[in-house]
């Protein structure tokens, strides 16, 4: 007997339909022996099991636990942990936890090597004490294997005569050592299950993620044309970030017929790997919300959703009754209970008994109870409900049921005997739904969406690689918090240091070049307004443009088409140039489109203003401007910047952030925790910033928050710089001011760049252009980036310019001809917005980002044109 090991199921499933497959054709039958292929996971379980039903006593004494109740045990720890103070839910630290205990035992550690250096190791070693007490009699996967080996040391476990570990591209101490053990008592081999031949290699870019996921839907379109029985695969490094979107993308390549009214949904030629929490199923989610709601208050608004829900008793037969219901809601009080919901006098017969038969439910729940009872009661009160509906479920509804069942009695498994308050009960109730991932049963596609890790080994006939920029592949070092830092760049555990993540990934790419006939390395240009660049492994040959032409048919286009519009001939109304006044927004915003402008400065639509829990964009960036004041107030120029002491210098920036915080009066309406945590991250980032400062040419402050007002043609702009530099001078009196060159700088909390006004397009952010025209000598003008760990100074300079460099936190490229021909064809291009302002023009007609925040889309429909 022989076994073949995979390291998760997806590849042991993938190797078994192969091998089956390769046997009906050697065979010419449709009939074979099925394989003996399993995870590691699932190997492993299977020799625990056998070594319990051989009587082996430590696998006697020790109850086998599964990854899912360790995760339960440490969200337990950390949830009755009185001590900690942190903003992070519980189960997020869990599962950073989760991760980091794993690694210690897979790397063979124990608490005796953990020696904290930072507060988070130091709650781990608490933690781990906790654990252990709580854990007696139990062991995990990785706490079994030591077990395991010892009973077929021992001669109790019988063991495959041959084990192939297949697909594997490396083995963390813990599994070596198992290995080296099954080596010692059966036939052993590492099978690396790569293609003798490489893959063709080819490259695209792509100007911007939307374009990119846009491209590699064509791609697969055509290839399906083409070749109806290849296997594809698009991989994506962030694929939880990115589901939605490559969705959406694919969805208007492979279903763009779904816009059309009555078209049923039918099973895709795509799959996505990373499925959905089960709570996002609406009719799970509708659990949680009224179960939520309870007997408590709730907002009107989430009322409503109940009122209309179609999972509530008799949703069909009322479903005009309660919508007139739900529209009457909005004359009463803003919270209110179930029970105040239905003694309004208008409240619908049936959606009155079913509430009130939830609600009594709930009325005789104990104070505490066992989980088992609390779920039960959970159960009866949405049955007395009427959940889910008298309507037929469909498929994935169906299917969503039966695993929110089996994950509710896993629960009840987990905490049998413990009594808990309702409050905790619904926790850990919300807390199964949410924590489980569900992907509905669906017919082999194929097209497999997948992560990096998950497409590994796996082999296909093409593979689209996305999103291969140098910032993301290969991912950045981030070692867990919890375990000693040194300690993990020591022993050499995952994203522990830079070159293990380069090792790693130069791993994964010989792998996916020998699982694939050709592979395509995509990349993204631009990231909203910062220049990206491909990775180190990008190669190939460029794909042509004809690759990605789709010729569908556009449904949306034809759906249009059928409705009469009626052309109104509209004349541009011109502005009277007294009252054009504005600021760069208005030169910027008509550069970017036209239409957007006369909405926003003409007709004067503006966006509701969004709430924001602690700091808003406008206040954290005005707390940054009123910091960088103070300082430069008191220190005046680079000079003096670089006689501080360490402890002058943190004692500035300290007095500079507390005054740019105090500045803006939110300390009464912030929570003490977000203000320290504010702080800390405002003094980091301006310590960042200075070091940048440090490194520059001589300079010294000229001006700082300048008022100023410049005419572009008609059109009065008013701004405030936010600062004025000397260059190439130690002390503001060194030369005179009006011989000295200068340089303009902006702020901003986020990453900006430069590029665009070097280019041969037309700008678009008018911002620099303006504020370079409204100084005298300006030979620089660029951003100040205070985006936390990418704090840079991005600049254009004159040629001769001291500052032009390329370096670490500073990018400052060289202008094309002097910097006074420079300044003369912005000037062109800024009046020449102007006029067109004044003018009317209001012309639909945006750039390539114009569109991705605009409020006015709804309006213009220029999707649809």
């Amino acid at each position: 007997m022989s076994v073949i090991i995979t390291p998760n199921n997806r590849l042991a499933k993938e190797k078994s339909e192969s091998l089956v497959l390769a046997a009906m054709r050697e065979k010419a039958t449709f009939v074979v022996d099925a394989p003996n292929v399993l995870s590691l996971s699932t190997f492993i379980e299977q020799l625990y099991e056998q070594a319990q039903s051989n009587g082996y006593p430590p696998a006697l004494n020790h109850v086998l636990t599964s990854t899912e109740k360790v995760f339960l045990h440490w969200v337990d720890i950390i949830r009755n942990d009185e001590e900690l103070q942190t903003l992070m839910p519980p189960t997020e630290l869990a599962n950073d936890v989760t991760s980091a205990y794993r690694h210690m035992l897979l790397w063979e550690q124990s608490e005796v090597n953990l020696s904290p250096d930072s507060q988070e190791s130091a709650l781990f070693k608490k933690w781990l004490k906790v654990y252990r007490q709580r854990t007696k009699g139990v062991v995990c996967e990785q706490m079994a294997i030591p077990i395991v080996i010892e009973a077929f040391r021992e001669g109790v476990l019988r063991l495959p005569e041959h084990i192939t570990f297949h697909a594997f591209d490396d083995f963390p101490p813990l599994i070596d050592t198992f290995i080296a053990a099954l080596e010692e008592n059966t036939a052993v081999e590492i099978c690396d299950a790569k293609n003798e031949a490489p893959a063709i290699l080819s490259q695209t870019s792509a100007y911007d993620d939307r374009e990119q996921l846009s491209k590699a839907a064509n791609w697969a379109y055509n290839k399906l044309d083409l070749e109806p029985t290849a296997r594809i695969a698009i991989v994506i490094p962030e694929l939880a970030n990115k589901r939605d979107k490559i969705i959406s993308a694919l969805d208007n390549v492979f279903e763009p017929q779904k816009i059309l009214p009555h078209i049923p949904h039918y099973v895709q030629p795509y799959n996505i790997s990373m499925g959905e929490s089960l709570s996002s199923q609406p009719v799970i989610r509708f659990t949680q919300t009224l179960l939520k709601i309870g007997l408590n208050l709730s907002d009107t608004s989430t009322l409503m959703q109940v009122v209309t829900s179609p999972f509530l008793s008799h949703s069909d037969k009322e479903s005009w009754k309660r919508a007139i219901f739900k529209l009457n809601l909005r004359e009463y009080p803003e919270q209110m209970t179930l029970l105040n919901l239905i003694e309004a006098e208008d409240c619908p017969s049936n959606l009155y008994s079913a509430i009130k038969q939830f609600v009594a439910k709930l009325l005789g729940a104990p104070d505490k109870d066992v989980m088992a009872n609390w779920l039960s009661l959970f159960e009866n009160a949405l049955e007395a409900a009427g959940w889910p509906g008298e309507r037929s479920l469909n498929s994935i509804e169906f299917q969503a049921i039966k695993q929110y069942k089996t994950q509710l009695s896993r629960v009840c498994t987990h905490y049998s005997f413990e009594q808990v308050t309702m409050e905790t009960a619904l926790f850990y109730f919300n807390l199964a739904l949410n924590s489980t991932i569900f992907a509905p049963e669906s017919e082999d596609s194929p097209i497999q969406v997948l992560g990096l890790l998950e497409a590994a080994g796996l082999q296909f006939d093409y593979i689209y690689l996305l999103d291969m920029n140098d910032s993301v592949f290969p991912a950045k070092a981030s070692p867990t918090p919890f375990l000693p830092e040194l300690l993990q760049k020591e022993l050499g555990m995952p994203h522990a240091d830079p070159a293990r993540e380069l090792e790693f990934s130069k791993a994964l790419i010989d792998r996916y070049t020998h699982s694939a006939k050709e592979i395509i390395y995509s990349y993204c240009e631009y990231d909203r307004d910062k220049e990206l660049s491909p990775t180190i492994f990008v190669s190939g040959t460029q794909l042509g443009a004809n690759t990605f032409n789709v010729n569908e048919l556009n449904y949306e286009d034809l759906l249009y088409r059928k409705i009469p519009i009626e052309v109104i001939q509209d004349e541009p109304v011109p502005v009277d140039a007294g009252q054009a006044e504005g600021t760069t927004a208005l030169l910027s915003d008509q550069a970017k489109c036209p239409f957007s402008a006369f909405m926003k400065h003409r007709v004067k639509v503006r966006e509701k203003a969004k709430s924001h829990m602690g700091f808003s964009p406008i206040q954290r960036g005005n707390a940054l401007h009123n910091a960088m004041l103070h300082f430069w107030k008191g220190v005046q120029d680079q000079a003096t910047l670089l006689s501080l002491s360490a402890d002058a210098l943190n004692d500035a920036i300290a007095g500079a952030v507390a005054y740019g915080l105090n500045v803006e009066d939110v300390i009464d309406n912030i929570e003490p925790t977000l203000m320290q945590m504010e702080t800390q991250l405002l003094t980091k980032v301006i310590g960042n910033w200075l070091d940048i400062e440090k490194q520059r040419p001589p300079f010294a402050i000229d001006a700082l928050e300048k008022k100023s007002h410049v005419k572009f043609g008609p059109v009065g702009i008013n701004l405030r710089i936010d600062r004025v530099d000397l260059l190439s001078t130690d002390k503001k009196e060194a030369h005179p001011q009006d011989e000295s060159k200068r340089g303009v700088i902006d702020y901003k909390l986020s990453e900006g760049t430069t590029a665009p006004l070097l280019s041969e397009k037309p700008f678009e952010d008018a911002q620099l252009p303006v504020y370079a025209l409204a100084e005298k000598n300006v030979d620089m003008v660029g951003y100040a980036s205070f985006k936390p760990d990418y704090e840079k100074l991005d600049a254009v300079a004159g040629q001769s310019c001291d500052e032009v460099a390329k370096v670490d936190g500073r990018n400052v490229r060289p202008v094309k001809d002097d910097f006074a021909s420079t300044l003369e064809n912005w000037n062109s291009r800024l009046v020449e917005l102007a006029n067109d302002y004044i003018e009317g023009t209001a012309n639909i007609t945006p750039s390539v980002n114009a569109c991705r925040y605009c409020p006015y889309s709804l309006i213009c429909r220029v999707s649809v044109r």
